[in-house]
């Protein structure tokens, strides 16, 4: 257990301003007493402050030179945090390391890891996490000035660090450097403890685009820890669903020559695939300026009484605005959960402002309000295949895939939609998380990890676009798709696996839960690595809004899973010593026979 001082009051006080509150009696910021109490809470507060603070996300408008100087800049800024603490260590210091891979379409941009390792032993633990975060989402929630905001979580109210990155994944990032100083504190008189084991911290800067820990390991097979854990999900995962990025089709086609007809559809340039957008963006064109002025007068009551596949769908807020005599913008936007991974959490409490978007105008289409084009058959297209569900209710035999590993099935995000009308045409993105009963060859209930083969997607969306266009006059949607990776299963009862329940159930009093999920982590394809942590179950939309509109993480619980992994650290180290001491005695019984 830490050596728990309670934080002073300037300390907590440091800790609050530079979470941008205010220090004024009206809106003075309480923390809880196990809060005060843990002795990392207020350096994990203001490290956790200072990442988030500089914007390191991948983005269209975003250059390549922007990204790499954010991350050049949180290097400086941890490196003189590690000078700064290695000077007051008598023996045991902590030492950085760095890895970098070019990527040929990206030259500014290149794999980049890096991080901090601590001990000289060959056996080695990693805690992974990455530094990388989606978009912001929109500027009005102010994604890069870190706070502290009272939340109400399981019916309680309690302090959150909101920001973008706050919970994916920078805030437990510097948990994990916290916890690597506090292991060199705690045997900085003992440094032969640390004789057989080596302990590390990784920070991944591409994880929420195309993952530089694969790489680097691929790269570097001598670099696979004994037991990584990936600080990037909740505790504990025993699997994860396959990734599929299908990209669907259309061009434009003619311009109407009357009537009303939809001109673009977009969501945000810097929204990722894996994020369901923060708002979609339509405009509606016509050639004559009373005929839209009807429109406009009639169509919020339209949406509002529009009746989707399920009567009781939530609709996104749809704002309208007159652009000009000829054109008419309708804006949906977000409720809810925005990770791609769970877009049932989503449908559950929110709403996807794109999925409503394209219903709606589907039915516009379909009652002749609007004029046909490629735009009105794509939004056709999502009606058709999805409409507002999220797990292939439409086409069951194709979509729906449901398995004893992956009881939550294959689930289906609408998340982008791009209309380029340079080149006349428009491209629907979609964020698959799949069962393994969506793998071409089924799971043997026995080999774990990345299941074999591939996925069935190619096939069944030849079918699906092929019974589109067949029953929809003039349709041509096209498809390209590719798997990003396969499920990938794990052994519970593995020695790793039961280590960090072991650690889990020391703190927490009971079995960590094995959870199969939709997300993708830094752990797919490596066995010794697990996903655990840092939260305390699955909670993807509000108060903690994971790839949303005002991320932020629990303070106490991420403490709490600090502490989980502080104690899985130190007893990792027990166990090397006692292996060291068996060894040792192993040698010492040859040596006497001989």
């Amino acid at each position: 257990m830490f050596n728990k001082q309670p934080l002073t009051a300037a300390i907590l006080a440091t800790a609050l301003a530079i979470a941008g509150c205010s220090q004024t009696p009206t809106h003075q910021q309480t923390l809880p007493e196990t809060i005060k109490k843990n002795p990392l809470a207020e350096a994990i507060i203001q490290d956790t402050n200072t990442l988030v603070a500089i914007p390191s996300y991948r983005s269209e408008g975003h250059s390549s030179e922007e990204v790499q100087q954010s991350f050049n800049k949180i290097k400086a800024v941890l490196d003189q945090r590690i000078s700064t603490f290695n000077q007051q260590q008598q023996h045991l210091k902590v030492r950085d390391f760095e890895w970098r891979k070019n990527r040929p379409d990206q030259p500014n941009d290149p794999y980049r890891l890096f991080g901090y390792r601590l001990g000289n032993g060959t056996e080695k633990l990693s805690f992974i996490t990455h530094l990388d975060t989606v978009a912001p989402g929109g500027m009005d929630w102010q994604p890069f000035q870190p706070r502290i905001e009272q939340r109400e979580l399981q019916q309680t109210k309690q302090p959150f660090l909101v920001g973008r990155g706050a919970v994916d994944n920078k805030g437990p990032a510097m948990a994990t450097l916290n916890i690597l100083q506090q292991l060199a504190r705690d045997y900085d008189a003992t440094p032969e403890a640390l004789n057989n084991i080596t302990l590390e911290v990784w920070f991944d800067t591409s994880e929420e685009t195309d993952m530089a820990t694969p790489k680097f390991l691929a790269e570097n097979p001598q670099a696979v820890p004994d037991l990584g854990i990936v600080f990037d999900a909740s505790w504990c995962i025993r699997a994860e669903k396959g990734i599929e990025r299908p990209q669907f089709f259309t061009a434009l086609g003619e311009t109407p020559k009357q009537g009303i007809w939809i001109h673009s559809i977009n969501t945000p340039k810097d929204s990722p695939t894996n994020q369901i957008p923060s708002e979609a963006v339509v405009l509606l064109q016509a050639d004559n300026p009373p005929l839209l002025d009807d429109l406009a007068d009639q169509i919020q009551s339209d949406y509002q009484y529009y009746t989707f596949d399920d009567p009781d769908y939530r609709r996104a807020p749809m704002t309208i605005s007159r652009v000009s005599p000829t054109q008419l913008k309708l804006t949906t936007s977000v409720i809810g959960a925005q990770h791609g991974s769970v877009p049932h959490a989503n449908r559950e409490d929110g709403a996807n402002p794109l999925v409503a978007i394209t219903n709606f105008l589907a039915h516009l289409t379909d009652n002749g309000t609007l004029q046909q084009n490629g735009l009105s058959q794509l939004s056709q297209f999502v009606t058709w295949t999805w409409g507002t569900k999220v797990f292939g209710e439409h086409h069951p035999a194709l979509l729906q895939k449901q398995d004893k590993v992956f009881t939550t099935g294959t689930t289906y995000a609408i998340t982008r939609l791009q209309t380029d009308l340079t080149h006349n045409k428009a491209t629907l993105a979609v964020d698959i998380r799949y069962a393994a009963d969506h793998q071409d060859k089924p799971w043997d209930g026995k080999t774990f990890g990345l299941l074999p083969g591939k996925s069935r997607f190619q096939s069944v969306f030849t079918q699906l676009t092929q019974a589109f266009n067949q029953q929809h006059r003039d349709a041509k949607i096209s498809f390209s798709t590719s798997t990003k990776v396969t499920p990938d299963i794990r052994d519970t009862e593995s020695p790793n696996f039961q280590f960090v329940n072991n650690a889990y159930r020391k703190v927490m009093g009971e079995d960590c839960p094995a959870q199969a999920i939709g997300g993708g982590t830094d752990a797919k394809g490596y066995l010794p690595l697990i996903a655990a942590g840092p939260m305390l179950g699955r909670i993807a939309g509000p108060p903690v809004n994971y790839h949303g509109i005002n991320e932020a993480v629990p303070l106490a619980m991420l403490l709490k899973s600090t502490e989980i992994l502080y104690e899985l650290a130190k007893e990792k180290i027990l166990a090397s010593q006692s292996q060291e001491k068996s060894t040792q005695l192993t040698k010492k019984n040859a040596a006497t026979k001989m």
